[in-house]
């Protein structure tokens, strides 16, 4: 059985064809097999043309164009890409602090807010009526959550609150993101898939986000349940207690 469940694709592209493989932690060697050669040779065309273009902009006079900085746009979301999937497929051990959730959110939210600020939307905080202390690794958790809402709001949520609800539920601990009154165009609603850029610049698509989440709750002992129906929904779930944790 799965250990993560999702309804449809997670955005029809490249984390569709990894999230089966993160799904099943006996499965990781095998993706690292396949993909750590191929990583390499691309990384190193990757260094080929950042030199490239750091010597080009030594030779340009004058402002820089735009159609440049668009340029260097496109090679670092593709650098930041590569990253990302040697991060998934790369053994991941969890260095697990015992704290509650609420120390760790508390942490990022002011960071997360200022975000949704800035797009004129509201991150509305629902935190359990007593907070409880677990393990979790606040490195691994933290960057994993930042990650996936960065990528929630470059694939664009058009209007509304978004809920992030976290609570203690039968000896878990679980993370609940809710997207409320979203506004998705019908051709997209009925392919269960995030609408796409239109600003005409370059973007890679595919951050790799959910099956890095889904990869780091999977080093936790848990898993990532997400659903689009239409409103995106995902809530991440891992034991509160782990049994090779030390209490700090």
């Amino acid at each position: 059985m799965n250990r993560h469940q999702h309804e449809g694709t997670a955005d029809g592209g490249l984390s569709s064809a990894i999230l089966p493989w993160v799904e099943q932690p006996e499965r990781i060697g095998d993706l690292r097999q396949f993909l750590s050669g191929f990583t390499h040779r691309c990384r190193n065309s990757l260094h080929g043309i950042k030199m490239s273009l750091y010597l080009c902009r030594r030779g340009i006079e004058g402002p820089v164009p735009d159609a440049w900085a668009r340029l260097e746009r496109a090679y670092r979301e593709t650098e930041r890409l590569f990253d990302r999937l040697q991060e998934i497929y790369r053994p991941m051990c969890a260095t697990v602090v015992r704290s509650s959730l609420g120390q760790l959110l508390a942490e990022r939210l002011p960071v997360w807010r200022f975000w949704f600020t800035e797009r004129g939307l509201t991150l509305e905080a629902d935190p359990p009526a007593e907070e409880s202390l677990g393990d979790y690794d606040p490195m691994h958790l933290g960057s994993g959550l930042d990650a996936f809402i960065a990528w929630r709001l470059e694939e664009g949520i058009s209007c509304g609150n978004v809920r992030l609800a976290w609570r203690v539920n039968q000896g878990f601990f679980e993370i609940e993101w809710n997207e409320v009154d979203r506004q998705v165009p019908a051709a997209v609603e009925s392919r269960g898939i995030p609408r796409s850029d239109r600003s005409g610049e370059f973007r890679s698509g595919d951050s790799l986000a959910l099956p890095l989440l889904a990869r780091i709750a999977s080093a936790h002992g848990g898993r990532v349940i997400f659903r689009w129906d239409p409103a995106f929904h995902l809530t991440v779930r891992w034991p509160r207690f782990r049994a090779d944790a030390e209490s700090s």
